[in-house]
């Protein structure tokens, strides 16, 4: 079964061919929602901003490039707990709202297992490291609300277009709640249109709808909403990464993903005017709860090659992930009235919808990542890379095929390859290790689209990121923080666009700044 999510799009809908492009729109959020990934890694590669790749002997060589494992020395274990704190500020051009939420983690934790032949064996192959682990590779962390009075639409009106588009309440079943329309019928917020003979209804028509509120612009209504996001997606793995003659490290890993995504929407509606009148509708809530787990599989295959004592290149591919998706999705809506007869109007109605369920396979792009480091004898180094990420190559699939259709053509059509970067250094003491780093990733869009989803950014996102390491011949450690900003915008529902070449209707348009901090406290024994 498609997920009502699928017409809704978390609280999104497009007007002009509405169920398809609705349906096609919400995947291509799920499908990059999922396929991207922030800075990950230990402490140590975090204050470095991820760039990894040329590098070698930490944990973090697992989900970045498994040849560094060959660079392992020692054997050794480490975890890495993390703080995270996302941070909004939206706005709907005249109002500020703030929020913040805070959450504890593991970020990674993992064992390597070096076997190194000793420097007396004449022999080019030098041995090689063996390792496990765990990384969290994004975080789904994130809440935002906002308000604002609105004369000019009501989530009614948008109910009413999406009904008219195809709706019949001739087949409405109050035990069987599965679609919008019959939330909307249900809860009194839309309602048949009355058939007159001369003064009087002799008929409603089951096809063609209105609400009970005022013309757009003869009423103002207070629109509240809180969206709240939790989750992260993850990797276990192992690894395996190979010395040759201290010059050529070549390694690879086997991947286990999990996703696990939690979103809970709260929208509220009130009438501010008119509120003399009769059978009209003075409130309006709608809620919805949507669950996402996944589990699947990649590869990483890996090769750093050492030029010289003071530079290194390396190159690393990810395989597309292959994850099984499970979505349940839950919502409920209720009005409050102002009936002149509670025989055919009364004071409040609600409904709720039979919670739906969908499953689907989603295959994410590849990754290719090249990187140099340049290293000053044992003062310290400078690491960077660039990240080649074709994001229309993600691809839906399912047992009904059909449905992914509209999506996969969504996919192509509207996002872009990209060119990700990363840079960091390290500065180094006998026992102290000093880094910083930035990373850039580009919006995915070949064109405008319209943010479907929180998680999609309408702007390029940085990460700037500081760390302070120790190290000593038994053990280590680090401590990194980072901040990650990028902007998005928010629409709760659309309406139709008064001209063509408009990119907004006269819906709530929030635009919301988004902050995520990390702290990151790791250490390690060796032996």
């Amino acid at each position: 079964m498609v997920l009502l999510k699928r017409f809704f799009t978390i609280g999104l809908l497009s007007l002009l061919g509405v169920k398809s492009f609705a349906q096609g729109s919400s995947y291509v959020a799920n499908a990059l929602q999922f396929s991207q990934t922030g800075v990950h890694g230990t402490a140590r590669t975090l204050g470095l901003a991820g760039a990894q790749t040329a590098l070698g002997a930490d944990l973090a060589s697992l989900t970045s490039n498994p040849a560094g494992l060959g660079f392992y020395r020692k054997s050794e274990w480490s975890i890495n707990p993390q703080f995270i704190v996302p941070t909004t500020t939206s706005t709907d051009g005249v109002g500020y709202v703030k929020d913040r939420k805070v959450n504890f983690t593991i970020n990674n934790f993992g064992a390597a297992f070096c076997r190194l032949r000793d420097d007396i064996v004449e022999t080019k192959w030098r041995g090689g490291t063996f390792a496990f682990g765990y990384t969290r590779l994004a975080n789904f962390q994130n809440t935002f609300s906002y308000q604002t009075n609105n004369s000019a639409s009501s989530f009614a009106d948008n109910l009413v277009l999406l009904a008219n588009n195809g709706y019949n309440s001739s087949f409405y079943d109050r035990n069987n709640i599965r679609t919008l329309e019959d939330l909307a019928f249900g809860s009194y917020v839309i309602n048949p249109v009355p058939i007159f003979k001369g003064d009087s209804v002799i008929a409603y028509d089951p096809t063609r709808f209105i609400n009970l509120l005022p013309e757009n612009g003869e009423a103002t209504v207070l629109q509240k909403e809180t969206v709240n996001s939790s989750g992260s997606a993850n990797e276990w793995s192992a690894g395996y990464g190979g010395n040759y003659n201290n010059k050529v490290y070549f390694g690879g890993s086997f991947n286990i993903v999990s996703i696990y995504y939690n979103q809970r929407r709260q929208y509220r509606e009130f009438l501010l005017t008119n509120l003399n009148e009769s059978d009209i509708m003075t409130s309006l809530s709608f809620d919805e709860t949507l669950k996402v787990r996944g589990t699947g599989v990649n590869l990483r295959i890996g090769i750093n090659y050492v030029l010289n004592d003071n530079i290194r290149t390396g190159i690393s591919f990810k395989s597309p992930s292959i994850i099984g998706i499970n979505e349940n999705y839950e919502a409920s809506m209720s009005a409050t009235f102002k009936p002149k007869n509670e025989k055919e109007l009364p004071n409040s109605a609600g409904k709720s919808l039979i919670p739906q369920t969908n499953s689907y396979t989603l295959y994410t792009p590849s990754v290719l990542n090249w990187g140099v480091a340049i290293f000053a004898g044992k003062k310290g180094f400078i690491s960077g890379e660039v990240e080649y990420v074709d994001y229309a190559t993600a691809t839906l699939s399912g047992k009904q095929k059909i449905n992914y259709l509209d999506a996969n053509s969504s996919i192509s059509k509207n996002l872009a390859s990209v060119l990700n970067f990363k840079v960091g250094a390290e500065l180094r003491s006998e026992y102290l290790r000093f880094r910083a780093g930035y990373s850039y990733q580009p919006v995915v869009y070949q064109t405008i689209v319209t943010d479907l989803d929180r998680r999609i950014r309408s702007s390029d996102s940085d990460v700037i990121s500081l760390g302070l390491g120790f190290r000593s011949e038994q053990y280590y450690l680090d401590f990194a923080f980072t901040r990650t900003q990028f902007t998005s915008n928010y629409a709760p529902y659309f309406m139709p666009l008064k001209n063509p070449t408009d990119l907004k209707g006269s819906e709530p348009n929030i635009s919301i700044e988004n902050r995520l901090y990390t702290i990151t406290l790791g250490g390690g024994v060796f032996f």
